[in-house]
């Protein structure tokens, strides 16, 4: 299978089960939400709960998942400015630059550097991968400086400022992400941009880099298969990783139907990670059927997760997320089909969805939908092309990259009625 290509209906299963480790202490029915800290680690800090606030229903029993049948929105595509610039391989990972003049995208075979025009978008020059290696996942520090690129089982630095001229010395280099299944899919910095997380999404862990030393620091084990979205959080301390299949639910599940499998959260302790990623796990909590992807909102209080086998936009309180006793779980929101790249805009106060329908219709135009953040409710939605997969904004214009058409559309926010 190639790499980055979320799971299967029909290999979910096989791939969970080959990744299985010994279930957690909660898998026969205890509590919902796990806890796994290493020794000498206290429990993680829980906000108190407000009167009335129900247990966690983050479970591994489907019924706690209901399934939605895929919303449609108004349509806002002839208003929205919408434009494709094709590129000449499938894109995955999307990023726009600070200076807002460039768009970076990871094709599977080069890194595609774009000149923005408001929110179109033209091919300027490219950085081809090394020799055997896949391009998925890229991501920007936040100072803007640096640039990381996944590929099969490689991660690669770029000189921001560099990559956009096409200067010489614009690769600072290389890393091994030491993936066995050679499918590093998504990336994300520390906020010190030190240190980067690599998705392994087939080998059950995440890669920590030093991408100061350019160095594999070790892997952050995750207790699931397809892993495939890291998250960090505004404050730095916490990092967020999207699983599809969680190991405890593979394990009393053994043939689940079409993609209806119930996924994992996993919480790092990014401080402990950039040192001792094997025991940074803080702990984990079963969300949703067929997780795909997390955005935080800019406070961290608001995690918003694409459940894909549900049609769903999940919205999860992260100060709760390992809590016995409160429910993280604030809302559900259907959106379209299959949805896989999600991104926070407007100071947090609407949410992007990339309508995948990527079993159904694969080679079809699809939709990104738009959400209210606050009392979450559909907005609107513009249509772009097919498999439209990850997600990048910034104040004036969102990227979206479509796999199967071999395009990035920009749509023009200023024009469109969000919060």
């Amino acid at each position: 299978m190639p790499p980055g290509l979320e799971i299967s209906r029909a290999s979910a299963l096989a791939l969970a089960l080959l990744a299985c480790r010994a279930p957690a202490a909660d898998d026969d029915g205890g509590p919902d939400a796990t806890t796994a800290d290493a020794p000498g680690d206290s429990t993680p800090d829980v906000s108190a709960c407000a009167a009335g606030d129900a247990a966690p229903t983050l479970s591994i029993d489907l019924a706690d998942w209901p399934t939605f049948t895929a919303a449609t929105a108004a349509d806002w595509t002839s208003i929205a400015g919408v434009s494709s610039a094709s590129v000449p391989a499938a894109p995955a990972g999307v990023v726009v630059a600070p200076d807002g003049a460039w768009v970076f995208a990871a094709l599977q075979n080069e890194l595609a550097v774009m000149k923005r025009t408001g929110a179109s978008l033209a091919l300027d020059h490219a950085f081809p991968n090394a020799a055997g290696e896949t391009g998925f996942g890229v991501a920007m520090s936040r100072d803007g400086k640096t640039l990381a690129t996944s590929t099969s089982d490689e991660l690669a630095l770029y000189d921001v400022a560099k990559a956009e001229s096409n200067a010489p010395g614009a690769l600072l280099g290389t890393v091994s992400t030491q993936s066995a299944m050679k499918t590093s899919i998504d990336v994300a910095f520390s906020s010190d941009g030190l240190f980067a997380f690599v998705a392994l999404e087939y080998d059950s862990s995440v890669a920590v880099v030093d991408v100061t030393n350019r160095a594999y620091v070790g892997a952050i084990p995750i207790d699931g298969s397809a892993v495939t979205g890291v998250v960090v959080s505004p404050d730095g301390t916490r990092l967020y990783v999207t699983c599809e299949v969680a190991n405890a639910f593979a394990a009393v599940n053994p043939k689940p139907a079409t993609d209806q499998v119930v996924g994992l959260l996993t919480v790092v302790d990014v401080a402990k990670a950039e040192t001792a990623p094997a025991t940074s796990v803080l702990g984990t909590a079963y969300v949703g059927r067929a997780p795909v992807r997390s955005a935080i909102s800019p406070d961290g209080a608001t995690l918003w997760v694409t459940a894909r086998g549900s049609d769903a936009l999940l919205e999860l309180d992260t100060a709760n997320l390992l809590s016995t006793t409160c429910n993280p779980l604030r809302s559900e929101t259907a959106v379209g089909a299959a949805p896989v790249g999600v991104a926070v805009l407007d100071g947090g106060k609407a949410v992007a969805v990339a309508n995948s329908n990527r079993f159904l219709e694969p080679n079809a135009p699809q939709t990104v939908m738009f959400v209210s953040a606050s009392s979450p409710a559909l907005l609107g939605q513009v249509t772009v092309g097919a498999f439209p997969r990850e997600i990048d904004a910034d104040a004036t214009a969102l990227f979206v990259t479509n796999y199967d058409s071999q395009s990035v559309s920009g749509v023009d926010l200023t024009k469109l009625a969000l919060p």
